[in-house]
Order: C-alpha cells, then structure tokens, then sequence
C-alpha cells in the first residue's frame, strides 16, 4: 500500500478513522493483491481523501451507497453491504460527501472534507 496523505482536516477523529478504516478495507479486499493508494489533495472548494485500487474495474458505483447493496465481484468476499453507506453517512455529518468512480484501470472510492476559509493550498492564495 502507498500513502499519500498529508493534509488536515476539521472532522471528528473517529469518524475520519471509520471512513478511512471501511474504505482501506474495502480496497484490499476487493483489489485481490493488487496496488491500493490512500491519496489526498486540496482541491479550489473541498479537500479529498481517496482510496484507489488498481482491482477490477467496477461498472456501476451510486448503489454501492445504498444499505446493503454489494458489487459483482462481492462473491467472494464476507461482508454485509454496511460500509459505504455509513462512509456516506459520516462524510456528511461533516458537511462532506462521499463518492466512487474508475480510475486508471481500476477504483476510487473517497470522502471530501469543506475547505475551512484562510486555508493555503491549490487555488487559495
């Protein structure tokens, strides 16, 4: 696994815990041995947190975020459909969202954080 995150955040700790511990997870499991990146980045309006994978490209990503929906390649893997909506559900108690799209062959599923005023970074300054 590759880190690159080093951005701060104003959110309960627990909660960015929870998001980042469901999302890793469901990156290893799903990605079978391939390369996952937890990645950050400071975008104009929001801050992201990403998880990618470089697993087998998903088709359909917005259910995912609906209790108990699970993708085609869960077969084989335990789980009960829980993870992405309560990701969906932390990421807004702090005013953010939660997302999933393709990425370079594979996955990303990631939360965004509102960009606090007087922040530096991208498109701040």
């Amino acid at each position: 696994m590759i880190w690159e995150a080093d951005i701060e955040v104003l959110a309960d700790p627990d909660a960015v815990y929870q998001v980042l511990l469901n999302l890793v997870e469901n990156a290893v499991n799903y990605a079978a041995g391939h390369e996952v990146r937890v990645v950050s980045d400071i975008g104009e309006q929001e801050i992201r947190l990403e998880v990618r994978d470089l697993g087998s490209s998903l088709v359909e990503f917005e259910s995912l975020f609906t209790l108990g929906k699970r993708g085609v390649h869960a077969a084989g893997v335990r789980g009960s459909g829980l993870g992405l909506p309560l990701v969906r559900r932390l990421a807004a108690g702090w005013g953010g969202e939660a997302f999933g799209h393709r990425w370079e062959g594979g996955n990303v599923f990631g939360v965004t954080f509102p960009k606090l005023q007087g922040m530096k970074g991208a498109g701040t300054e």
